[in-house]
């Protein structure tokens, strides 16, 4: 018997964390559940957080349901997750801090109860 995956959208608000956003994406990357939807917003960083993540998009696109990338002039961090929630497609929702990681099995466990 086949169970068909709810989508689970992923926002990843991005400022100034060059060093860790990769991992951050690559945690969501790594999700043994897959039909995931990922945003990634910059929310206008001056360091290289725009490039690194940029690195990473033609394996998102390939990994993701769907997968957006989108960079703009500084707006906060409620301004950037509300601005994503009206995107999102999921039927579930969770934010992922771009200096952090989730567990490979994170979004399965969860989608299980």
């Amino acid at each position: 018997m086949i169970i068909e995956q709810s989508l689970v959208s992923i926002i990843i608000p991005s400022y100034n964390h060059e060093r860790f956003v990769c991992d951050s994406i690559r945690s969501v990357i790594d999700q043994s559940y897959q039909n995931i939807e990922l945003i990634v917003i910059d929310d206008g960083s001056t360091d290289s957080s725009v490039e690194k993540i940029q690195g990473l998009i033609p394996l998102c696109e390939k990994r993701f349901i769907r997968f957006e990338f989108r960079h703009r002039p500084n707006k906060g961090l409620s301004a950037t997750l509300n601005e994503a929630l009206e995107w999102t497609q999921g039927e579930y929702f969770s934010s992922l801090a771009s200096d952090d990681i989730i567990l490979k099995d994170k979004i399965k466990i969860q989608s299980e109860f």
